[in-house]
């Protein structure tokens, strides 16, 4: 009986948390302001062949960096179109 209770009362603190936080997303201060990412990449693997005659391959692995902004200005019609995207740079290295 008491777990449950405890349950209950977690279950609604929970969705009265979600609900005030989803009236939070709606604010539209957001398209003022600017939006900057950046993420780093590391990929390590190796080629498997598929036929006999597959060259020989070692280890290959790769690292990328992502620097990148949101566009959110509503002056721009072609960002409106594309539902607001994210663009950016990618810096990458491989050897293969």
């Amino acid at each position: 009986m008491q777990n449950r209770m405890l349950m209950q009362i977690a279950l609604t603190a929970v969705i009265n948390i979600s609900n005030i936080l989803s009236g939070l997303s709606q604010e539209t201060d957001t398209c003022k302001t600017k939006i900057f990412y950046l993420g780093t990449e590391y990929l390590s693997g190796h080629l498997v062949p598929n036929h006999s005659n597959f060259p020989e391959s070692a280890n290959s692995s790769s690292c990328a960096l992502d620097i990148g902004w949101l566009n959110n200005s509503h002056g721009r019609s072609w960002a409106s179109f594309y539902n607001y995207p994210f663009t950016g740079v990618t810096l990458s290295w491989s050897n293969l």
